[in-house]
């Protein structure tokens, strides 16, 4: 039998009804997890998952999360904590991204922040979707409850999500069709870029 996320395009893919049908789960990595067959077609993401993750989260470099199922692991995403500092390639960027808050916050706020230093933030270190249920929108999916999580029930300050994307066009893109911009120029030849979305106008309504 042919699944039914299969039968449609990805607009009409609902993923809680996916994840539904998939017996899907979402666990914290632990040490004596059994990661199950995972490949994203990265073998960069690849090897993160399955001989440096757990390592990263022994040492709370990074704390990963393992969506999956009794079979194979459908995505995976680490994050950890992190600053976003500006430097003059993004000041003009950012104080855009922040006008919602500029707009509406006590003066005093505004000044103090606008003359910080740097910002709380959350990094996502890695985050990838097996082969097999890749233009589904589960990346996105994911995205949106990091999000969530980060602008309901948060226990720390974090205005802003940072990523390490790997730099290739299609996951550039990927991030950037999800509201990430590109943190500096310098980085355009590096193995990585750094980017970074602005949660104030989800918080600022």
């Amino acid at each position: 039998m042919v699944p039914s996320y299969l039968l449609f395009p990805v607009s009409h893919v609902n993923i809680e009804h996916l994840f539904t049908e998939l017996g899907v789960f979402v666990d914290k990595l632990h040490s004596d997890h059994t990661i199950k067959s995972f490949d994203c077609s990265n073998s960069d993401l690849n090897d993160f998952l399955f001989d440096d993750a757990l390592l990263y989260t022994k040492y709370r470099s990074y704390i990963t999360y393992i969506i999956g199922n009794e079979n194979e692991t459908i995505a995976y995403y680490s994050l950890a904590n992190d600053s976003l500092r500006l430097s003059p390639q993004n000041d003009e960027e950012l104080l855009e991204q922040l006008m919602p808050i500029i707009e509406e916050a006590p003066d005093e706020y505004v000044s103090d922040m606008i003359n910080s230093a740097s910002f709380p933030a959350v990094k996502i270190g890695r985050l990838a979707v097996n082969h097999k249920y890749q233009k589904l929108g589960i990346g996105t999916f994911i995205l949106n409850a990091i999000i969530d999580s980060f602008i309901g029930e948060n226990k720390t300050g974090c205005q802003f999500i940072t990523v390490e994307s790997i730099n290739t066009p299609g996951i550039n893109h990927f991030y950037q069709r999800n509201g990430f911009n590109y943190l500096t120029i310098a980085d355009h030849v590096s193995s990585v870029r750094q980017m970074y979305k602005c949660l104030l106008p989800y918080i600022v309504t």
